[in-house]
């Protein structure tokens, strides 16, 4: 059977998230709260 596997990656709001990190979202989807 197959299984699937999520990961979820959370970072804090105020946070400074650099351009360089490799997670990155489209322009199309950007970063938003919950």
């Amino acid at each position: 059977n197959t299984r699937h596997a999520y990961t979820m990656h959370l970072i804090e709001g105020t946070a400074d998230y650099p351009e360089w990190n490799w997670l990155q979202r489209s322009p199309e989807m950007p970063l938003r709260g919950f």
